[in-house]
């Protein structure tokens, strides 16, 4: 195994390893709230832990992600479990990051191979994406989130239940897709680009054309553009190139037409030109590797899964302790991915 290939190894299983001895009191020493969220806590530490027992076929990573969930349970129930200082006033109800919602996910998954939990957990879920009331399009808190939710859960599963909840999502979505959204929040974790992705990725799954009108409306702004419009994060998966990176991928995978190709590779290739802001999957180096390897799905003129492992671990020493998106649990599984044969996916984000 390369040396590379060979520290990824070593980092998955010394995590797991890790995640089965700690508590949720280690959690809560080792940083600030939310504690018990996907994105930041002890649901994203489960997360991950499912996804090396599934790709991996670990029976230790199982039984410790059972654990990390039933943390998460109880954490949900107080205030720090999903708020902060900096989370103040953003609406969690729908939110598959960031709030409750997350952990249904979690249990929608872990409980699949016990039949009657897993119906319990679906139709609980089910009920959740399917309340009334106005809901955001966007990815973080959103339809868009809550769809490639529902379409991983029902690909994972084999759920027809879900698979008509992500068809209703999927059908509000598009209806929503066509209301405006101001440039400056255009790019994939509040904006049009996590709307289009989810769309297309329910077109992927379900086996639809997708509408003439989405397509028409997909975002192709300039690097340039991006780049002015992403503040400080210009490369990453949340605000910058790396987010629109995988649309394009997701639009040439659904319609072959080669610019979105093109304009992927020249995406990339801008994107290596960009500094390091940390190594998460939502604002850094991870989110950049994962936008990588989708491009590697449909363009082998470049050594794009070459770029990727470098992108995973030129800065894992500074990657928080907790969470999927925002902690190390998802450069596990980005390293599951890089290591282990099959199709990746970034976690929460790629159905």
């Amino acid at each position: 195994m390369a040396p590379d290939l060979g520290r990824l190894a070593a980092l998955i299983d010394g995590w797991v390893s890790l995640a089965a001895l700690l508590s949720y009191r280690d959690l809560q020493q080792d940083q600030r709230p939310p504690w018990a969220s996907l994105s930041h806590g002890a649901a994203g530490n489960a997360y991950a832990l499912w996804y090396v027992a599934t790709r991996q076929d670990r029976p230790d990573a199982w039984k410790a992600a059972g654990r990390w969930w039933r943390f998460a349970v109880r954490g949900a129930d107080r205030r720090s479990g999903f708020r902060s200082a900096a989370y103040r006033g953003i609406p969690l109800r729908a939110s598959v990051a960031f709030g409750r919602p997350g952990l249904q996910v979690v249990e929608a998954l872990l409980s699949h191979p016990k039949p009657i939990a897993s119906r319990r957990a679906l139709t609980t879920l089910g009920a959740i994406f399917d309340q009334a009331g106005e809901v955001p399009a966007e990815f973080m808190v959103g339809l868009a989130g809550e769809l490639t939710a529902a379409l991983q859960i029902a690909r994972c599963t084999g759920s027809d239940e879900m698979a008509a909840v992500a068809d209703r999502l999927g059908d509000r979505l598009l209806a929503a897709a066509s209301i405006p959204i101001p440039i400056p929040i255009n790019g994939f974790a509040h904006g049009r680009v996590g709307v289009q992705h989810a769309l297309l990725s329910w077109c992927e799954q379900t086996r639809r054309v997708p509408p003439a009108a989405l397509v028409a409306a997909l975002v192709a702004p300039t690097d340039d553009e991006i780049i002015s419009h992403a503040g400080t994060l210009p490369g990453s998966w949340c605000n910058g190139l790396a987010g629109f990176l995988m649309l394009w991928v997701k639009a040439y995978e659904l319609t072959r037409d080669d610019a979105w190709r093109t304009r992927a590779v020249a995406c990339a290739r801008t994107l290596a030109t960009l500094p390091s802001v940390d190594g998460t999957l939502c604002c850094g180096d991870g989110g950049r590797a994962y936008a990588l390897l989708a491009l590697a799905r449909i363009d082998d003129r470049e050594d794009w899964r070459g770029q990727a492992l470098a992108a995973c671990t030129q800065r894992l020493a500074e990657i928080p302790a907790h969470g999927v998106l925002r902690g190390l649990p998802g450069i596990v599984c980005l390293a599951v991915d890089l290591i282990t044969p099959g199709r990746a996916r970034f976690p929460l984000v790629e159905a």
